[in-house]
């Protein structure tokens, strides 16, 4: 196309040429141009060769649009894999994963890792007297609630059914590493009281969980640290229910 428009004059285009960039779809995606301040004679196959290089444009767009949206689902997958669903904490696999690479860092920098086991008692209780549409409310409510007493670098997941567990690095002298122990056990069990008001109407108390910390070295393997904490909340709900293990209903 000859620049006999008054914008071609305005921008110096004598000789001027164009293709439509188009999708497989047949959306319009842009245009593809040449243009020169010289006028010039096309040769016959112009159209064609410029029609070839829009098409492997719009090839290229929709490749690179492809592997964007594989991008995004596979997040989305990953997301999924390492989420628990009712709470949207991370869940037991994303756990293993984090504290696996806190044992690694300990034994690097010979430091620890606090473990925190949580299980909330009297659960079962709930769900019996309340429906399970209170337990899924009272799940979520405390791990909002546990997540928000968590500072940098510790990590609250779901391992499952009414339990929890968190995990945290922790540097120092054995002082300082039993003064965030102590720290961190006062902020979960405060965490683990919360007042619900129930789907069909009232107000729930729940009068807190059962909680073991303990400092655990970078020798040790998950399930080893995992256990130590375990063993240490079984000995906080003895203290706390002395007469059987697991209570009934921890309700008032």
């Amino acid at each position: 196309m000859l620049g006999d428009s008054q914008a071609a004059r305005a921008l110096g285009i004598q000789t001027y040429v164009s293709a439509p960039v188009r999708m497989s779809d047949g959306h319009l995606y842009g245009t593809l141009c040449a243009a020169s301040a010289q006028t010039a004679l096309l040769p016959p196959d112009t159209e064609s060769v410029l029609q070839l290089f829009a098409k492997l444009i719009a090839q290229h767009v929709e490749r690179e649009q492809l592997l964007q949206r594989l991008q995004a689902h596979n997040a989305q997958l990953a997301h999924q894999a390492f989420t628990d669903p009712l709470t949207q904490l991370p869940n037991r696999a994303a756990l293993r994963e984090e504290l696996q690479r806190l044992l690694a860092r300990a034994q690097r920098t010979h430091s620890s890792v606090l473990v925190a086991f949580i299980d909330l008692d009297g659960f079962k209780a709930v769900n019996d007297r309340h429906g399970h549409a209170a337990g899924d409310l009272l799940l979520r409510t405390l791990a909002q609630q546990l997540q928000h007493s968590l500072r940098a670098g510790d990590m609250v997941a779901r391992m499952g059914g009414d339990e929890f567990v968190v995990v945290t690095p922790v540097d120092g002298t054995a002082r300082e590493v039993a003064v965030a122990q102590q720290g961190l056990e006062q902020r979960l069990r405060a965490a683990s009281v919360c007042d619900l008001v129930l789907p069909q109407g009232g107000t729930l108390h729940y009068p807190g969980a059962s909680v073991g910390v303990v400092p655990v070295s970078g020798d040790l393997s998950v399930d080893q640290a995992l256990q130590q904490a375990d063993h240490a909340m079984y000995h906080d709900k003895q203290l706390r229910h002395p007469r059987g293990g697991r209570p009934g209903s921890a309700l008032h």
